[in-house]
């Protein structure tokens, strides 16, 4: 069964060999398969600079009591195992983690099997805000900002691809009791 990981890294900084990642994120989903989130932070490789620290609204001195950036990265990896990757930034998130991908999509690549509709964010969002609550149709619309149809749409292909499923006029996710 074919699994897939939805990758966001936030960092502090982009440059260089390894870039500063101060935040993994990632959503492992399959058709069938119960919807896992990995969130962590980390302390970065190196300190940020003021101007990361402004536009992330954190300090240094916050991110010191985090795990360090490669434990962090080990876990990830781990997290990742071998699902069919999905990001927006191959180079980046290859450096930032320090592997290369063989296997890699963007939000745009992930198809349904009849090819008529893609994953984008608004898809994640609702996914990951399911993880929190039950949503119904009308809380897809309002994190997902569309219309009352698209997003019907998007509950369907979270359901068709088994990331949510559906009971009465309620969405959830699997792994939820």
């Amino acid at each position: 069964m074919d699994k897939y990981v939805y990758i966001e890294l936030e960092a502090g900084d982009t440059d260089g060999e390894s870039p500063a990642v101060i935040r993994f994120k990632g959503v492992k989903f399959g058709r069938h398969t119960e919807i896992t989130i990995f969130d962590k932070k980390c302390k970065p490789l190196r300190p940020v600079s003021l101007l990361a620290e402004k536009l992330l609204g954190v300090k240094n001195r916050e991110l010191e009591k985090y795990p360090p950036q490669e434990s962090v990265t080990k876990e990830f990896l781990s997290f990742i195992d071998n699902a069919h990757i999905i990001l927006s930034d191959q180079d980046f998130c290859e450096r930032a983690i320090g592997v290369k991908f063989n296997d890699v999509r963007t939000l745009a690549d992930v198809r349904r099997s009849n090819g008529t509709r893609y994953f984008d964010e608004r898809h994640f969002a609702v996914a990951e805000a399911a993880s929190d609550k039950d949503l119904t149709v009308a809380d897809v619309q309002r994190i997902s900002e569309c219309s009352f149809g698209d997003a019907c749409d998007i509950a369907d292909d979270l359901v068709f691809f088994g990331m949510l499923e559906k009971v009465g006029k309620v969405y959830k996710t699997k792994n939820k009791s």
